[in-house]
């Protein structure tokens, strides 16, 4: 599970080299005292291997964990410095099993909960935290810092490896932790309610009588999660490598399928801890059984692993984009499509009215349930005013495009300000695709029902002082998504340049680009751009439109890129632009700090 970065660290984890001749032992920086107290979780494992590293690699401590797998590490150092803790299954060993039932790697043995284990069934098997400490106001150079080792903290330590640098800051190490945590807590399906340190908590031992007592809930599930990951051990490495390659790669299909395969796994042997724990804890027990039915959701995955987060998508424009104020039939709206969520179209007023008549066209590729208007006062708080299919007061008919149009009377004659449809899509991987919509303060006299309303949608409408919607299928915050079917897409023929860009929340040197463009829409002259201002742009790539070697195309037509950056130049924004083309179609843009890997 270790996967610290200088070779001898890295024979660690093989067990090519001994510790006592691999290390640079003794190697204190500074008088400060560090005095840590820890433990090992996995459960508990006696008698391992505890060693403490400086940010260069060096041996600053070396010790053994306990009977009850607890240790007290004490080095010499200068404040304001990560150490890294890695604790190694020896011979000596004995780890209790806290899944159902545990199969030893080597000899494939099993064992059930509450049994020890030796560890020679185990080989070379590490786990990792860390700790960084500040200097301390006021005269003692004494501190006391408290951490526990177990698979969840690993898990977190590895995704973050790459970014534990030598002379990193304290605020820099903490927003490493809360990624790293939240990109693990979201690789097992699990929700981000709130900032969650890892490597800081201290999870809950469910082979004692009060393991899950007097602890939050994630600490609980992380708890679960930890003992479930006992279950086969050798999977743990497997889990946090298919999370650094979607990182570097989220269209990596084969490690998004270790991911959601060992995801299952995980959650569904914590089920059955929980369930054998007789656990009555309903909300916990919820989030658990969600996790497990929805899987990974590998577009806020994305968005977790970047080590750099993005504050916002802009585009030159954007085709589907509800352009609400043309004439009836000159634009359309249609939703992002897998929201599950209601979605709307919503329409502002200068001042309150009563729509004697409302005018919808509504595509029927998709559909949807409970269709309505609404009405509000502040733009808020939503009244019902109308139900779409209501017979007593729609009249509507269906033309050769598939398009239903629909002319309602409401029964109410309250007056609001704003004014809305709403529906929900039938399924989640569906949308609402609606071809216009008004409100008129005169009703048109009705024609027959089903018949084809007399005149021109439309014609009578208020004109509205802006609009919005709830989303956009072709939004430009899309291209954060690595799913298929997330797609970005601008404006037909504009005559305009068409580009999309993202603005980080720090400035940094791209390394990597990596995009998804399909094959025939990348526009003209398609290159990558940086900028700190947003205003002018500096061209770092030019992108070669016949291809590259080792380059793949799907079978959408989709070519899949990772382009290796140098330009050694800081950007907080970067982007994709092109020169007046008929449109182009992105699916996935992304840069990062790493390069690519060789």
């Amino acid at each position: 599970m270790c996967r610290l970065k200088p070779a001898c660290l890295i024979a660690l984890m093989t067990g090519l080299l001994s510790l006592s001749g691999c290390f640079d032992t003794g190697n204190s920086e500074g008088r400060g005292l560090v005095v840590l107290n820890g433990s090992m979780l996995k459960g508990t494992i006696t008698h391992a291997d505890v060693s403490v590293f400086n940010s260069k690699g060096g041996l600053m401590w070396q010790g053994t964990s306990d009977a009850h797998g607890q240790f007290q590490a004490q080095y010499a150092t200068s404040l304001n410095q990560l150490a890294s803790l890695v604790i190694t299954v020896t011979q000596e060993s004995q780890i209790q099993c806290d899944a159902t039932r545990c199969v030893a790697p080597l000899s494939a043995k099993e064992y059930i909960f509450g049994e020890f284990m030796p560890g020679n069934e185990f080989g070379s098997v590490s786990f990792r935290n860390s700790v960084y400490l500040e200097a301390a106001d006021g005269s003692s150079d004494v501190r006391e810092a408290t951490r526990q080792v177990n698979g969840v903290s690993s898990l977190v330590m590895d995704v973050i490896d790459n970014q534990l640098v030598q002379n990193l800051t304290h605020q820099a190490y903490q927003q490493l932790a809360l990624r790293g945590s939240a990109a693990v807590i979201v690789a097992l399906g699990l929700p981000v309610n709130q900032p969650n340190n890892i490597l800081q908590m201290t999870l809950p031992d469910i082979t004692q009588d009060i393991g899950l007592n007097n602890t939050t809930r994630i600490e609980a599930i992380l708890g679960l999660v930890n003992a479930a990951q006992a279950a086969n051990i050798a999977l743990l490495p497997q889990f946090s490598e298919a999370i650094i390659r979607f990182a570097n790669s989220p269209q990596d299909t084969a490690a998004k399928a270790v991911i959601s395969e060992i995801q299952q796994l995980y959650l569904r042997e914590a089920q059955h801890l929980a369930s054998q724990m007789a656990v009555n804890d309903a909300a916990l027990m919820q989030d658990i059984e969600q996790a497990v039915v929805n899987g990974v959701n590998f577009a806020v995955l994305a968005q977790a692993v970047n080590t750099i987060e993005i504050s916002n998508i802009s585009a030159s424009n954007s085709h589907y984009s509800g352009r609400l104020n043309q004439t009836a039939g000159q634009w359309w709206w249609v939703s992002a499509s897998g929201s599950g969520q209601d979605e709307w179209v919503q329409l502002d007023y200068s001042e309150a009215f009563y729509p004697a008549q409302i005018e919808i066209g509504l595509y029927q590729r998709f559909g949807i349930n409970n269709p309505m208007i609404q009405g509000s006062h502040d733009g808020e708080h939503w009244e019902e005013v109308a139900t779409v299919d209501n017979p007593a007061n729609v009249e509507d008919y269906t033309d050769e495009r598939n398009v239903r149009h629909i002319r309602i009377t409401p029964d109410s004659t309250l007056e609001y300000q704003h004014y809305r449809f709403s529906a929900r899509p039938v399924e989640s991987a569906e949308s609402v695709w609606l071809e216009y919509l008004c409100f008129s303060q005169t009703a048109i006299p009705q024609s027959q029902p089903q018949l084809q309303p007399q005149g021109t949608p439309c014609e009578n409408r208020l004109e509205p002082v802006s609009s919005s919607a709830s989303s956009y299928r072709l939004a430009a915050q899309n291209i954060a998504s690595p799913e298929p079917n997330s797609w970005w897409v601008s404006e037909l023929a504009s005559g305009d340049e068409q580009w999309i860009s993202i603005q980080y929340n720090e400035s940094f040197v791209a390394k990597r680009a990596n995009l998804v463009v399909k094959s025939r829409y990348q526009g003209k002259d398609p290159t990558l751009q940086g900028s700190n201002d947003g205003q002018v742009w500096i061209p770092i790539v030019k992108l070669n439109p016949s291809g590259y070697p080792g380059e793949s195309t799907d079978e959408q037509g989709f070519r899949q890129l990772e382009l290796s950056l140098d330009h050694g130049v800081a950007y907080s924004h970067y982007r994709y632009h092109s020169s007046p083309s008929s449109f182009v179609w992105l699916q996935f843009l992304s840069f990062n700090s790493q390069p690519l890997e060789k």
